[in-house]
């Protein structure tokens, strides 16, 4: 919430710098797709039958950085799509946006902004993180 062009400091989520997250991005359908016939589009000049598609884009405007990326065919009800990123390495706040877009359809794409406050890097995850892996690696 935004109050006098300032955002508030429980808007923004504490992560450590220089770690690797997972952002699930939670999907909706509003009207309810049966079947594979429901989410066709009409494209008359796509040499085939054409499925709506979705792209979710995680990006930073101010450093114009793409963190990730995803396309996900057609949703049929609720759909949890998993972003994963790393943090900056410097501490202080970061605004990251995060873009769904159609493939098929004008005028439906969102774009929703993420608060992060960067602090100081977590040693101890870092060194957890590096044990399981050289574990899985054996």
């Amino acid at each position: 919430m935004v109050t006098g062009g300032v955002r508030r400091d429980e808007d923004y989520t504490c992560v450590h710098a220089d770690q690797e997250y997972v952002l699930h991005v939670d999907l909706k359908r509003l009207n309810r797709a049966e079947s594979r016939k429901d989410v066709r589009v009409h494209a008359p000049r796509f040499p085939k039958a054409k499925s709506e598609g979705w792209w979710v884009v995680l990006g930073d405007i101010e450093n114009k950085e793409l963190l990730a990326l995803k396309r996900i065919g057609h949703v049929y009800g609720n759909t949890s799509v998993p972003l994963s990123f790393f943090t900056p390495e410097n501490t202080g706040r970061v605004i990251y946006t995060i873009y769904l877009m159609s493939d098929s359809y004008l005028g439906l794409d969102q774009q929703y902004d993420v608060y992060l406050d960067v602090i100081e890097a977590d040693i101890m995850a870092q060194v957890n993180t590096e044990v399981m892996i050289d574990e899985l690696g054996d």
